[in-house]
C-alpha cells in the first residue's frame, strides 16, 4: 500500500467508508494507492487492511514521502498486533523519529534497510538487541553501535567523508567475537580499501585469489576481475577481503566465505554486494 503520487495507470477508483470515514482508493494492476495525507485516515486504513487481510508474517516498505509519524504509528500497530515483520525498508531522508522507528524494529526477523540522512553527531543506541540478520544503511559511523549485532551489513559510503586508520582499528577490534560475518561497502575508493586491509592484517596477506566473473547485462556479456585477499590477524582470526573495479568491497570471516563458496552464491557479488 502506497500513499504517494501514482506513476502507473489507474484501473479503478473507489470511495470506501471505513470506520465512519470516507476513504478514496485507486486500484492499480499491482497495488492500492491512497493519496490522502491525513495521518488519521492513513492509520485507519492500515488497521482496516490488517483486519481484512490477516497475515502472521509481513514485509513493510515506507515510501520516501511517507510521514515519519505515520511510519512510527504503523510500526506500533504491527507490534501491538504481534505480527512478525520479515523485512523493513525505510527510505525517508528526514531523520525525524528515525530512532523511535528503529526502536520498534528490534523484532524484525530478516532484513532492515534504513536510508535516512542523519546529522553528523547522530548516534543510535538500541533498547534491546536486534533479531534481524541483515542491515543496510548509508553511513557506517551512524550505526557503529549496532552493526556488529547483525550477521550481514552493507553500506553506501559518502566519498566526501574520510575514515582514518584509527576508525578502522576501532572497527576491527570491535568486530572480535561478535555476530557479524560479512561487511559490504559500495562507493569506496581503493586507497581506503587498502587502509582497511592494512589495519586488519598489519600488512600481512597470506593468499591472493583472483576471480574473473562473466555476466550478462542488457544482452551484453561483461567481465569483472576481482581479487580475494586472505588475511590473518595477530590473534589468529581469519578474514577474506575483496575489492572490485566497480568500487564494491566485501570483508567476510573465513568461515562465512567458505560457506558461501559451497552454496555458489558469492561470485555475483563482485558486481553487486551480496546483501545490499
Amino acid at each position: 500500500m502506497y500513499s504517494y503520487e501514482m506513476n502507473s495507470n489507474v484501473t479503478t477508483e473507489r470511495n470506501c467508508c471505513i470506520g465512519g470515514e470516507l476513504i478514496e482508493l485507486s486500484f492499480l494492476s499491482d497495488r492500492v494507492v491512497f493519496q490522502d495525507k491525513s495521518v488519521q485516515k492513513q492509520l485507519l486504513l492500515a488497521n482496516h487492511a490488517f483486519d481484512v487481510f490477516p497475515k502472521s508474517t509481513i514485509s513493510v516498505e515506507f515510501s520516501p514521502t511517507a510521514e515519519p509519524a505515520t511510519a512510527l504509528n504503523v510500526m506500533k500497530i504491527i507490534n501491538q498486533r504481534r505480527m512478525c515483520i520479515k523485512e523493513l525498508k525505510y527510505s525517508n531522508e528526514r531523520s525525524e523519529l528515525a530512532s523511535e522507528i528503529l526502536d520498534e524494529s528490534t523484532e524484525v526477523t530478516d532484513t532492515i534497510k534504513m536510508f535516512t540522512i542523519f546529522p553528523d553527531d547522530f548516534i543510535y543506541m538500541p533498547p534491546r538487541p536486534f533479531k534481524a540478520i541483515k542491515f543496510s544503511g548509508n553511513r557506517i559511523d551512524h550505526w557503529f553501535n549496532i552493526v556488529f549485532d547483525f550477521r550481514r551489513v552493507s553500506f553506501k559510503f559518502n566519498k566526501n567523508v574520510d575514515r582514518t586508520a584509527q576508525f578502522w582499528n576501532t572497527f576491527f577490534n570491535s568486530w572480535r567475537n561478535r555476530r557479524l560475518q560479512c561487511f559490504s561497502v559500495h562507493n569506496i575508493g581503493y586507497s581506503e580499501y587498502e587502509l582497511m586491509v592494512e589495519r586488519l592484517s598489519d600488512g600481512f596477506v597470506q593468499n591472493i585469489l583472483f576471480l574473473i566473473v562473466t555476466y550478462t547485462f542488457r544482452g551484453a556479456k561483461k567481465r569483472i576481475t576481482g581479487a580475494w585477499f586472505e588475511v590473518k590477524t595477530g590473534d589468529g582470526a581469519e578474514f577474506m577481503f575483496c575489492y572490485s573495479i566497480l568500487h564494491f568491497s566485501h570483508i567476510m570471516t573465513k568461515q562465512a566465505y567458505l560457506e558461501y563458496l559451497k552454496k555458489g552464491e558469492f561470485y555475483n557479488s563482485l558486481h553487486f554486494p551480496p546483501y545490499y
